[in-house]
């Protein structure tokens, strides 16, 4: 039995801001990455295991009540570069 030795692309994992801004009439969004990790390539079927520590810098606060013009939300998102 063969066996497939074909390997994944990187991993990423990013740590992303998403800002939204409303006007009356318009909509702006912008999405800023804060922070990242990267693993190596893997073979198919493998599994990645992240134990390291993603460092997170000084954040403004989400959810504020009194404010409707700006939502501030934080991602993560894990990518196969």
């Amino acid at each position: 039995m063969a066996q497939n030795s074909v390997v994944s692309k990187c991993k990423t994992l990013l740590l992303l801001q998403v800002v939204d801004y409303k006007a009356s009439k318009r909509r702006k969004q912008e999405r800023k990455k804060l922070a990242g990790l990267e693993k190596g390539p893997t073979h198919k079927d493998d599994i990645t295991v992240w134990n390291d520590t993603i460092h997170i810098p000084n954040i403004p606060p989400t959810g504020l009540n009194r404010c409707r013009l700006i939502d501030v939300k934080y991602e993560l998102e894990v990518m196969n570069m």
